[in-house]
Order: structure tokens, then sequence, then C-alpha cells
């Protein structure tokens, strides 16, 4: 009922003005009786939404006194300290699991019995299975006649915090990788750099600031090397991984043989496609790889037959023959492969110059003797033998 209608009824039972009819009197009750019904209805749907927040969401809430005894708790605020329902913590004091740090600085809040209000607090609750849970939340001190009131809402963030310590921990471990790494996003046509790591930076000379949004093939000049890191992309995207050798330049303008591995990243939320590089600079291992195939091919084209063999044990096993040694020997690589080297001397074994290869071979010293072997068909020959040592990474 509004005022105009409450002076209205009031002047009527006066008698101060014209009766009103009756059937306009009772407009004026139905009309207060509808808008009373409307209010009732707001105000119980606001209930209703606020129990539903307050039980079935996500946020602890819980109300204490000023003895830290909870009057009033949430579903969700019980799973978090630990318990099943509400009911097991009402009347317990929240002290029972919350940090002692924590229960000092509550303790002085509640003594003040003023009014507070704190944003953004953190606590550490204290399960009864022996585990710890950290929270973040609000809460507001209300003072009354009988001690102060404290509401607070709060969330488990432990796994947040968790997460979060694990991605600082993978950044950092990417960024003291050794191999250059680089992150690119999809965009339109190509992937383009969002994150390279300081490995990646030293070997190319580029920062992400400079060829941050660049293509990922702007590291590479020529056509057709540029279509070897397209073709590596798009089977990432396809198959999961894939891997390619490119020449590729410096900022400074330098060339330089580049392995490179990309994978595709699993798809986030949102379905942007992302993968991951990993480089290497193996323009020195390239040469020396090459340098090591060269001298290969001129060990086997040589016409002196050489033998490398493991020394150290009480046999020497053949590791490697050249081709010369099978042409002077009559032997295949693959008839004396781990064999002692012994047998080529057959049945001659008091020959002079024999005691002093054994002895090369004990003092890892160089050593030139004649001897006479045995070939695979029984026919002597002299050989001039030149014993030389050759260390490996391990001495």
């Amino acid at each position: 009922m509004n005022t105009t209608q409450a002076v209205l009824l009031e002047n009527y039972a006066r008698d101060e003005t014209k009766p009103l009819p009756p059937r306009a009197v009772a407009r004026l009750i139905l009309r207060s009786v509808a808008r009373l019904v409307e209010r009732w209805e707001r105000w119980r749907l606001r209930r209703v939404g606020l129990d539903s927040l307050i039980n079935r969401g996500v946020f602890g809430y819980v109300m204490i006194n000023a003895a830290g005894r909870v009057l009033d708790c949430n579903a969700a605020y019980a799973r978090i300290v630990g318990y099943d329902k509400p009911a097991d913590l009402i009347g317990r004091g929240v002290f029972e699991w919350l940090a002692p740090e924590y229960q000092r600085r509550l303790k002085e809040l509640l003594a003040t019995n003023k009014r507070a209000s704190y944003k953004t607090f953190r606590n550490v609750y204290y399960r009864p299975d022996g585990t710890e849970r950290l929270v973040e939340g609000e809460t507001e001190i209300t003072p009354g006649r009988f001690g102060p009131i404290c509401a607070a809402v709060v969330r488990d963030v432990t796994e947040h915090k968790e997460t979060i310590a694990r991605m600082r921990i993978a950044e950092r471990a990417v960024d003291a990788a050794g191999p250059g790494i680089a992150i690119a996003r999809l965009e339109q046509d190509s992937f383009r750099y969002i994150y390279v790591n300081p490995a990646f930076e030293r070997m190319t000379g580029f920062s992400l600031a400079d060829i941050r949004s660049a293509p990922h093939w702007t590291l590479v000049t020529n056509p057709d090397e540029r279509q070897i890191v397209r073709a590596a992309f798009e089977r990432a995207m396809a198959e999961g991984a894939a891997e390619a050798k490119v020449l590729s330049r410096r900022k400074n303008g330098e060339t330089f043989l580049r392995r490179f591995s990309v994978s595709r990243v699993p798809a986030t939320d949102d379905e942007t496609k992302y993968a991951v590089t990993f480089s290497e600079d193996i323009t020195e291992a390239e040469k020396l790889s090459e340098l090591v195939k060269l001298q290969a091919r001129a060990i086997e084209a040589s016409q002196n037959g050489l033998m490398i063999a493991k020394a150290g044990g009480a046999d020497c096993p053949i590791l490697f023959v050249n081709h010369a040694f099978e042409k002077i020997t009559g032997y295949a690589k693959a008839e004396v492969m781990g064999r002692d080297s012994r047998f080529l001397r057959g049945d001659k074994r008091d020959q002079p110059g024999l005691a002093l290869v054994r002895e090369a071979i004990r003092t890892g010293t160089s050593a030139s003797v004649v001897v006479e072997n045995v070939r695979k068909d029984g026919a002597p020959f002299w050989n001039e033998l030149h014993i030389d040592p050759v260390y490996d990474e391990t001495g």
C-alpha cells in the first residue's frame, strides 16, 4: 500500500471526504496485497539464490563468534577443512585446523570488536588426515553487543599454487635447456613465434623482440629450404612430430646448418594450434661427420692392410679391418671380427718379433717388426707390422 492509498483509507475512516465506493476500496486492498506478494516473492527468490550460492557453490562460507567457534558454514567449507558435512564443524573452534601464525592474527582481530573488512587473505588449514590446504578469501568482521561476528568466504587454491609452482619450474628448465627452444602459434597461414629461450637467442642472434609474430620460416632464406620447414610443420600437425635439417641464417647474416624437431602441442580449450621446436646448430658436427666419412673412405682405399683391435685384456679382439687387409690375408671382415688377432701367426709362435709386439701392446707404445703370418689358404707371407696405440675417451 502506498502513501496515497493510506491517506484515502484514513480519510474514509474519519469520514472527512466522500465515502469511497466498495469496489474502489476492494481494488486498493487487492493492489496492496499484490504488491506485498510480489515483494515477498522477490525476497524469496533472492533467498533461494543466496542459499544455492552458499550451499552448492565452490566457495567455502563460514561464520564464527568472538571465541572462534563456528556458528554456520556450508558444505564446500566442510570439504575444504576435510569433513563430510557442515554439522561436523558447528560449535567447534576454527583454531583446531588453522595454522598457528594465522590463529594469532585472527585472535587479535576478534579482540578489537571493530568493524573491519579484508578483501584478500591467505590461510593454511590442517586437515584431520594430516594434509595441508592453502586457502584464499575475503572476510568481514561485524561488532556486536556480545562480541564480534566474523564471516568469511574462502576457496582452496592448493592445486592452483602447485600448478603455478610446476609451471615456474618448467619455465626455468626451458630457459636453462641446451637446445634452442621456440614456441609458435598458428595464425592465418603460418606459425608465428611467441616464445624463444636464451639458447635459441644465442644460436641465432635473434631475440623474441626481433622475431615476435614472425613466420616460422624466418630463419630460412632459400625457397627450397623454406619448403622443407613448411613440410616438417605440416607433418608434425598431422602425425604429432617431425624432424628436418635446413640451412639457416643468423641475425648477422651468417649461415649455419640447423637440425630441428617440431612437435604438435595438444589443443587448448579454444582449439588454437601451437607447435614447439627444438633446434641445434650442427654445423661443426656435420663438418666432423664429413671428415670422419672422408677418413673412412681413405682407409678403405688404402693399399696397406689396416686392423684395429681392442687391447688391455688377455685377448685382442678385432674391431675393424679394411679392404686391403681382406686382399692380403684372404679373410673377409665377417670372418675376423671379434677374433683374437693372433690367429694370423698360425703355428709360428717362436718368432723374435712377437715378443716386441707383446711388449708394445702391454706398455701402450709404438713398434715396427717383421713377422711371418699365414693366409686363409695356408700360404705363408711376410708381414711388415706397424703397431700404434689409439686411445678413446676413457683412456
